[in-house]
């Protein structure tokens, strides 16, 4: 999936890629994270059930379970009073696999000024580092796009002397 993105840095900044591929960074889905446990949903453990079980796995052999787990998703995995889990480094932040800047010339401009015509942005991040997700869709009625436009304007009217800058994200 594709979805423009802007990310707010000062307006004096000396390194505005710097700034941004820093902002942009914990947001990655390939930046490993130290391992955590990380409960199985339980549609995906039903779906593993109905898949396995007319090969004798039932849900009450939970080292049956576990094997299959692992052996599913190659990860380290097990049971406890939380229910079936297993470790993973995956990003949990994640959002994006990959960003691009077209020209900084065309796709920054001030922050408080009007966003350009027709971008709906999916997410600002801020110089804080936080990601605000503004639910954006392809489907969207005009009154939703008119309403994601104006959260966008509002998020960005806090940063009068800062630029926006729209990157192209995928993921």
């Amino acid at each position: 999936m594709q979805f423009p993105a802007i990310v707010i840095v000062p307006a004096q900044s000396n390194n505005v890629v710097a700034d941004v591929t820093r902002l942009m960074e914990p947001y990655d889905f390939a930046r490993t994270v130290p391992p955590r446990k990380e409960y199985v949903p339980q549609d995906e453990l039903d779906y593993l059930l109905e898949v396995y079980g007319p090969y004798g796995l039932h849900r009450d052999n939970v080292e049956a379970v576990v094997a299959e787990l692992e052996e599913d998703t190659g990860f380290e995995c097990g049971h406890d009073e939380g229910g079936f889990w297993y470790m993973t480094t995956d990003n949990p932040q994640g959002k994006w696999d990959g960003w691009m800047l077209q020209s900084l010339q065309t796709d920054s401009w001030p922050a408080t000024a009007a966003l350009p015509e027709r971008l709906n942005p999916a997410a600002i991040v801020t110089p804080d580092g936080i990601w605000y997700d503004l639910e954006a869709r392809w489907d969207m009625s005009d009154e939703q796009k008119e309403a994601l436009r104006a959260r966008a304007a509002e998020r960005l009217a806090q940063y009068p002397s800062h630029l926006a800058v729209l990157l192209h994200c995928h993921s």
